[in-house]
């Protein structure tokens, strides 16, 4: 009489060593394809919040010259003076947006008269040497900013 039939007619229930080995190595390739799909996914998300913030910093900067006739755009703020986060926090309620991927980072401004950039310092590349940015401008037009160290250039913005 078999294994499997002595342990039917003792009625001992319960799993083989090889069936949970099967069941642990069908879990771990389904991890191994899960994992980079999500990392790859919260990469993508991380960007388009980003993109989004950008967009409404800058449609906000705008709303803001508009509203008060201003020629030029507030100064970057420095110490005492009033400058882009003054400016702008009666347009986002609770705060100004975050930084998606890393909400100690915050966005940086740079107001130049009648223009200004808002920039993302956090690096969006996955490939080592090459550094990835966004920045917007006045029209709300989103700017990639692509950085390669090793041969030390600018690709493009």
């Amino acid at each position: 009489m078999s294994y499997y039939m002595r342990k039917i007619n003792k009625g001992e229930k319960g799993f083989t060593l090889i069936e949970l080995v099967i069941v642990v190595a069908i879990i771990g390739i389904l991890m191994a394809i899960a994992i980079p799909n999500y990392m790859r996914a919260r990469q993508v998300a991380a960007i388009a919040a980003t993109k989004a913030n950008l967009r409404n910093l800058a449609t906000a900067l705008e709303l803001y010259a508009l509203e008060n006739n201003l020629n030029t755009y507030p100064p970057e703020t420095t110490g005492t003076t009033k400058g882009i986060n003054d400016a702008l926090k009666d347009y986002f309620p609770g705060s100004s947006p975050k930084n998606p991927k890393n909400m100690n980072y915050k966005y940086i401004y740079e107001g130049k008269g009648a223009s200004f950039t808002i920039y993302d310092p956090t690096n969006y590349a996955t490939i080592s040497g090459t550094y990835l940015f966004y920045a917007v401008g006045p029209g709300g037009s989103i700017k990639e900013l692509i950085v390669n160290t090793t041969i030390g250039q600018e690709i493009s913005f």
